[in-house]
């Protein structure tokens, strides 16, 4: 983890595999506009912190936002957390 920014290889990696968590924790929530808000380096726990939203469901135009941590080494998660959009607004904001 050279930078604050991930590479276009690593920022790739790391949306497929937060996508990928999503989708088998909450298959209903796979494709309902699943975007990433912020992906930014924690050099001191070796992670990428990472903030993502869906839609709440079909139609709707409330966003659930998610804070997680993901090791792109060993692709594994660290805590995920459910953040309001005022939270998330702040952490993305932070960067």
């Amino acid at each position: 983890m050279s930078g604050e920014k991930p590479t276009y290889e690593d920022a790739r990696t790391i949306i497929d595999l937060v996508r990928s968590h999503f989708q088998n924790q909450n298959p209903q929530l796979g494709y309902l506009f699943f975007r990433i808000d912020s992906i930014r380096a924690n050099s001191k726990e070796n992670v990428w912190v990472v903030i993502c939203s869906f839609l709440e469901s079909f139609g709707s135009r409330n966003r659930l936002y998610y804070k997680l941590k993901v090791n792109l080494i060993d692709g594994t998660f660290g805590d995920v957390y459910t953040l309001t959009e005022t939270q998330a607004t702040k952490e993305i904001n932070q960067e």
